[in-house]
């Protein structure tokens, strides 16, 4: 089994197996040397627990997410300044993605076509979001097949924002599809029986909650296959780091 986390870069990743290989090498040089401050921002005791376990148990670590240059990039000049030989196939016309990324913002139809000024803003933001999954999909499927021809299988948990997931859009879907291109590109033809690379995608979403719990208020059946319940703790959520992404909408 091995992790993807959203809160690394691809580029990382000599850290992250430095981090599960190398007793010496602590949390605390980990957050150094991948300059967690600024390339994420939440509180890192937040992910202490999981990061210290997967080193106990060796299970290796995976980072998902662009650079902060390329998603500036994308911010600044667009889509098309991603270069194809860094990332192809960044699909930005997805079946409803759009309207549920307005809802996500909370963004109305009717303001987008009143003001076109903040219109061109948001569909950058869009962009943003999109070349965003796309390369983290993109991640996960480098990471799948690295172990394909495992004898045991693999598995891959994938750890990122809710809104990356909802609704098994974003990273899953996308992950998918780049699953399937793959496969097409190694000689198969679309009607011919396929040996399936994967055993399913399945989306899990973690709910703080104060029992006993109000039952309109949980999440509908197209948010998530699985919903993870979790009682409130005493977190103060005005004293952890907000994302270093809070400035961009």
């Amino acid at each position: 089994m091995t992790v993807g986390l959203e809160c690394f870069h691809r580029r990382h990743q000599r850290f992250l197996d430095r981090y599960i290989n190398d007793p010496s090498y602590k949390l605390n040089h980990l957050n150094r040397d991948t300059q967690w401050e600024t390339s994420w921002g939440y509180d890192s005791l937040l992910y202490a627990p999981l990061l210290i376990y997967a080193k106990q148990k060796r299970i290796r670590l995976y980072g998902l997410h662009p650079t902060d240059e390329m998603v500036h990039d994308v911010l600044t000049k667009g889509i098309d300044a991603i270069p194809t030989s860094l990332l192809k196939g960044v699909v930005t016309q997805e079946p409803g993605h759009y309207e549920q990324y307005q809802r996500i913002m909370k963004v109305s139809p009717e303001k987008l076509a009143r003001n076109p000024s903040f219109s061109k803003h948001f569909d950058r933001m869009y962009q943003v979001q999109c070349f965003r999954e796309e390369y983290m999909a993109e991640s996960v499927l480098v990471e799948v097949n690295r172990h394909q021809k495992h004898p045991q299988g693999h598995w891959t948990a994938v750890l990122a924002g809710e809104n990356h997931i909802l609704g098994r859009g974003g990273i899953p879907s996308r992950a998918l599809r780049r699953s399937s291109s793959s496969l097409l590109a190694t000689g198969h033809t679309p009607g011919m029986k396929l040996t399936p690379k994967n055993r399913g995608v399945f989306t899990v979403m973690p709910r703080t909650i104060s029992f006993p719990m109000v039952a309109n208020e949980a999440p509908g059946r197209m948010a998530a296959d699985y919903v993870w319940y979790v009682e409130n703790d005493t977190l103060k959520t005005g004293q952890v780091n907000a994302s270093p992404f809070r400035n961009l909408a």
